[in-house]
């Protein structure tokens, strides 16, 4: 789920479900420090890229070649 991308505070706000408060309180922050907030975008960009579908190609790719499955037929 999203607590196994996100790093609270660091690449997103992670938020108890039907927690009102903890919601109203970050919506806060993040109109209130724009420091803040433009730290969060610029980190929630690096999950975009690490689940592109470009970078999990590449990582299954360098796996198959570690465990040798590019000469199965061979």
């Amino acid at each position: 789920g999203p607590a196994n991308l996100i790093r609270n505070g660091e690449n997103g706000i992670l938020i108890p479900v039907d927690d009102e408060d903890a919601l109203v309180s970050a919506m806060q922050k993040l109109l209130s420090d724009w420091n803040y907030a433009k730290k969060l975008g610029k980190n929630a960009l690096a999950i975009r890229e690490k689940l592109s579908t470009e970078y999990i190609i590449e990582q299954w790719q360098t796996l198959i070649e570690q465990i040798g499955v590019g000469n199965f037929g061979k």
